[in-house]
């Protein structure tokens, strides 16, 4: 069976149990075998989450496409994200300080 052949098929059994789009929750600990919906997302918070996710009318959704292909090819797709993770707000860090600190003297001498 050649790999178009078994997207099509993995592609073909998505929609017909899940439809074209499946929610986060679902996609996440049936499908991808989470343990947890919790812990799916702070994978998705941290930008660990394998499958692209879209935010539709304020729900999260998966596309059965982005599924198929991430299970036939085992590639995760983080950097397709709708919507990446966003920065704490608050004091930098001691890493970020010394940074900045580095990138001030490099940049005047």
């Amino acid at each position: 069976m050649s790999n178009q052949e078994r997207f099509s098929e993995l592609l073909k059994q998505l929609m017909d149990r899940f439809g074209p789009s499946l929610p986060f929750t679902e996609a996440a600990t049936k499908v991808l075998r989470f343990p947890s919906f919790c812990a799916a997302y702070q994978a998705r918070r941290r930008g660990k989450f394998p499958v692209r996710v879209d935010d539709i009318g304020g729900r999260l959704t998966v596309s059965a496409f982005s599924l198929a292909t991430f299970q036939l090819d085992g590639k995760p797709q983080y950097d397709q994200d709708s919507a990446p993770p966003r920065k704490k707000p608050g004091r930098p860090s001691n890493v970020e300080r010394a940074r900045r600190a580095l990138a001030r003297e490099g940049g005047a001498a």
